[in-house]
């Protein structure tokens, strides 16, 4: 309370970057905000000498009703440390929440546009979950021309989607739809990549348009040496077919150029519909979409397509490609055994 208004705080970086001194110690930078915190056309470089390991925790005081973490156009370099978005995904309050006043309107838990995150070795944490109203928006969204990679590292990304919109979209995780440019998600050496998209919070949706789980397109870049690449993706459920417009997939891929690519880690798509009519654990449309290798590697590790529905579609034969040469192998099974 200031001057008899109470009020919550938001953090702000807009004017100023972050560096530190190069005397080969090592450090870390947490910013903590009660509500949202922003970054725009902002660096937070750790320098070549030591570790930063860089923690952006938001929606630190409860009655806010959300906090989230917003970047545009950001550069965030951490020589090793680990980089942590939102949260770990520890707990079910370990996260950025969207907050549905947001002044700017957006709502997503987390939004990265336009940015570009490298960790050299260290592990990257994303962790977001949608407003806990009716608001619409994405747990995690990211979009636009930038690069995440861990090196060496592990990548996570953890979207959450646990209330129902009374208009528009609200997905667990969106990664590249309506970019002009592409998104690219890397690890390199033995560094993983987990992306965990769960809508199946939504249960008798009687509003929205859409809840998936985890939502990959316009061309955007998913990549690894030989760490492995494993995509869930849970639906949310409307109470019938008539209540949800459009669909619930576990996980779908769309538009040109889309890839999931890897020398030979081992790549797994596990999806669970929603269950609306049209709706699909794995789900794909679009032209010239790459699993396993693109022509540009040679892949030879395993591909598991797991899931009780699929639909790939497409007449054109630029369709999405499933490639890997020996001694790797494709396994399409159900998730379930009855």
């Amino acid at each position: 309370t200031i001057n008899g208004v109470t009020g919550y705080a938001d953090y702000e970086q807009s004017t100023f970057d972050i560096g530190v001194k190069e005397d080969g110690t090592n450090r870390t930078l947490t910013v903590t905000a009660d509500r949202s915190i922003k970054l725009k056309d902002r660096t937070i470089d750790g320098g070549s000498s030591a570790k930063l390991d860089v923690t952006l925790d938001s929606f630190n005081a409860s009655a806010a009703t959300g906090g989230a973490v917003i970047m545009n156009a950001v550069t965030i370099n951490s020589n090793g440390g680990d980089i942590v978005v939102g949260g770990k995904a520890a707990s079910a309050s370990d996260y950025a929440f969207g907050y549905s006043s947001d002044s700017d309107g957006i709502y997503d838990g987390v939004e990265i546009f336009n940015t570009s995150m490298n960790s050299s070795g260290g592990d990257i944490y994303i962790s977001g979950n949608t407003a806990t109203d009716s608001a619409g928006g994405a747990g995690v969204q990211i979009y636009g021309l930038g690069t995440i990679t861990s090196a060496g590292g592990n990548l996570y990304i953890d979207g959450k989607v646990t209330s129902s919109s009374t208009a528009g979209n609200k997905d667990a995780v969106v990664i590249g739809e309506d970019s002009n440019s592409q998104v690219t998600l890397s690890a390199t050496g033995a560094g993983n990549i987990s992306i965990k998209g769960d809508a199946s919070g939504v249960v008798g949706a009687t509003s929205g348009s859409r809840y998936d789980g985890v939502l990959i397109a316009s061309g955007a870049l998913i990549q690894t040496d030989t760490g492995n690449i494993t995509i869930t993706g849970l639906g949310g459920s409307g109470a019938d077919d008539s209540f949800i417009s459009d669909e619930n997939h576990g996980i779908k891929l769309k538009t040109n150029n889309t890839r999931i690519l890897s020398t030979s880690g081992t790549i797994t798509l596990q999806g669970t519909s929603g269950g609306k009519t049209g709706s699909y654990g794995i789900y794909s449309d679009g032209n010239t979409m790459y699993i396993g290798d693109d022509s540009t590697v040679t892949y030879t590790g395993d591909i598991n397509l797991i899931s009780d529905s699929m639909f790939f579609t497409n007449t054109s034969s630029s369709r999405l490609q499933v490639a890997s040469a020996s001694p790797g192998e494709l396994y399409i099974r159900p998730l379930t055994t009855s």
